[in-house]
């Protein structure tokens, strides 16, 4: 969704408005952070979206023009998600007398949301930034000294890969960023590109992007852990799998990927000394030392 702002309001009194933004919307859960607003409608049938949607985007130009505002038609766009691998069927939304944009992927916070939810657009956004990156710790790593290298791999490459790995990590096309991931190791371990990357990324204590995604699916399980049940809340039996977590029932395939559906499974494969972690710092370097330490190349090597 795009705003434009009243020129009389100023920046503080802007963002205590919109607080009440969620509040006056009921015909959609809304989301915001910072400058971007985005609201999820849910309907049982095809029928029913398009009424919500068209109530939604009603409500929202009269909320705005009751607060001296507009919305920015030109910035805003609806996106219908269809997990079916077919293209939806079209939708009509307006806005007052404004037709409302329907995109095939529209990006929020930064990721690239795409109907089906393939993640492929933000993979190819992600490893553009990656070619690039790479390019540079490359030049870089043949005057300075290797540490110097790793530091700036964590600003970049890192900092890029760490970003909602658990979200697009496992999608179809997840290797070609672990590809890049691994041209990055060799720059800084100023090895050929043709050479095995898995001892480098041991010896230069950096975790592969599988082992970034069981990394982020442990630490969401360990900060949420009290949502979930284990074998012996609900069997009160004291077997060798009392202290597992049971599983998350789903309905489609596609939601295994989840991120609270597959910690469960994630977190029952982390070996005890680590679940027992008594704190949640030394849970985490103790889950950072494994996973450096195993480097795993795929997610179903760390499973089976």
């Amino acid at each position: 969704m795009g705003v434009a702002q009243g020129s009389s309001l100023s920046n503080i009194m802007f963002s205590l408005l919109l607080n009440d933004l969620p509040q006056s919307i009921d015909t959609a859960h809304m989301l915001m952070y910072a400058d971007d607003v985005a609201g999820v409608v849910v309907a049982p049938n095809i029928e029913q979206l398009e009424q919500r949607l068209n109530e939604t985007a009603t409500k929202l130009a009269q909320w705005f023009g009751m607060n001296g505002m507009v919305l920015n038609i030109s910035k805003t766009q609806f996106i219908h998600f269809n997990l079916a691998g077919q293209p939806p069927k079209a939708i009509s939304v307006r806005a007052g007398d404004a037709v409302v944009e329907q995109t095939k992927a529209a990006t929020f916070l930064g990721f690239i949301l795409d109907r089906g939810l393939t993640w492929d657009a933000h993979v190819d956004k992600v490893c553009g930034k990656l070619g690039s990156a790479c390019f540079a710790l490359n030049r870089l790593a043949r005057t300075v000294p290797a540490e110097v290298v790793r530091t700036c791999y964590f600003a970049t490459v890192h900092s890029l890969l760490q970003y909602g790995a658990e979200l697009w990590g496992r999608a179809a096309d997840w290797e070609r960023a672990f590809r890049m991931q691994k041209r990055a190791v060799r720059a800084i371990a100023r090895v050929s590109q043709d050479t095995s990357a898995r001892p480098y990324f041991k010896s230069l204590g950096i975790m592969t992007l599988p082992s970034i995604v069981i990394y982020q699916v442990a630490m969401y399980v360990r900060d949420n852990y009290d949502s979930y049940q284990t074998h012996g809340d609900v069997h009160h039996r004291n077997t060798r799998r009392a202290n597992k977590l049971m599983a998350l029932g789903r309905g489609l395939a596609k939601s295994g990927k989840l991120t609270h559906v597959m910690g469960p499974a994630v977190y029952n494969k982390l070996p005890v000394a680590i679940t027992e972690a008594p704190s949640h710092d030394r849970f985490k370097s103790a889950l950072k030392r494994w996973l450096v330490e195993q480097a795993f190349y795929r997610f179903h090597e760390f499973i089976n």
